[in-house]
């Protein structure tokens, strides 16, 4: 056993990691001092995501990144069932379109995030709406949202959404 791995403040574990890399590595025993994990290019899935979220091995996470890790039908879902309190999540070119933001806005994942990250995912007006509408976004201070299908419905979801007020950062790159 490898009690040095309860030093760690940051774990970045990119490309490729399959779902039982990931299971084997919730299974892990906790990881006291890590702050941020860094997953993101990788090729798991709904099983991992899954046993990830319900993971002990993570107990003070405040940093996630999955970018590039493509998260199509229950895979949002799973991420939303997540307890972690983030400060920053960063889900760029995940592929979930409106059905990510949709999930995580329902979702405790979002309570206390400041950053988050959603560029490149196909998210059009349903999905800005259910964000900006959400309480559970009251923390954003920044939120990215470049690259996706906002068209006016969006812009105008985003305009309106009163639970949007705290952002001082806002990218939307066409």
């Amino acid at each position: 056993r490898a009690n040095w791995f309860r030093n760690l403040h940051s774990l970045r574990l990119m490309e490729r990691l399959r779902d039982p890399m990931l299971v084997a590595l919730a299974r892990l025993p906790p990881f006291p001092n890590l702050r941020t994990l860094d997953l993101s290019d990788n090729t798991f899935g709904y099983k991992g995501l899954s046993r990830l979220v319900t993971s002990k091995a993570f107990p003070n996470l405040v940093e996630l990144d999955l970018s590039r890790t493509s998260m199509v039908g229950d895979d949002a879902a799973a991420l939303a069932r997540a307890k972690w309190r983030l400060a920053v999540l960063t889900l760029r070119a995940c592929g979930f379109g409106d059905w990510g933001p949709q999930a995580f806005a329902s979702s405790r994942l979002l309570e206390g995030v400041r950053v988050l990250d959603l560029a490149t995912n196909g998210i059009g007006p349903k999905g800005v709406k259910a964000l900006a509408d959400s309480p559970r976004c009251a923390a954003l201070r920044h939120l990215d949202l470049g690259y996706n299908l906002l068209g006016k419905g969006g812009l105008m979801a985003l305009a309106r959404g009163k639970r949007l007020r705290g952002l001082t950062r806002l990218t939307l790159s066409a």
